[in-house]
């Protein structure tokens, strides 16, 4: 696997309510070939990618999403249908990536191996009695 992809479900973009969560995907292919997979979900699907649990608070995979994808072969118990979490679905995105594009081979960065950084923030007080008030709070709104 020479690619490192990163996937991103929710407001990847920022521009509505600015919620995402992302995990890198290793793949045998460059993330062109990957979109060229996407694109072709309705024709091979009848369905959109992005249509699943794709409206604002939609927090459940549509009963026709899963019917297609049961039609398809697609064993639905390992992914939770209603409130899914966004490492499974982001496991679904790859696994119909993969339906579609038999030569795609793709994994998901496992939670153990993604990189520990030292945070800057902490909660409460430091042993000085001091609290670490962080800059940009108000640049965030609904």
């Amino acid at each position: 696997m020479q690619h490192k992809i990163n996937f991103e479900i929710g407001d990847w973009s920022c521009d509505g309510h600015n919620q995402s969560e992302s995990i890198k995907v290793f793949s045998n292919h460059p993330p062109e070939r990957l979109r060229e997979a996407h694109f072709m979900c309705p024709v091979k699907l009848g369905f959109e990618i992005g249509d699943i649990c794709g409206e604002y608070e939609e927090s459940e995979i549509r009963e026709d999403i899963v019917d297609a994808l049961r039609e398809n072969g697609f064993d639905m118990t390992k992914f939770t249908v209603e409130y899914p979490s966004a490492r499974e679905l982001i496991q679904l995105w790859v696994d119909i990536l993969m339906y579609i594009d038999s030569e795609l081979e793709l994994e998901l960065e496992k939670p153990e191996e993604r990189e520990k950084l030292p945070s800057m923030h902490f909660y409460g007080y430091d042993k000085n009695n001091r609290h670490l008030k962080v800059p940009g709070y108000g640049l965030f709104y609904l």
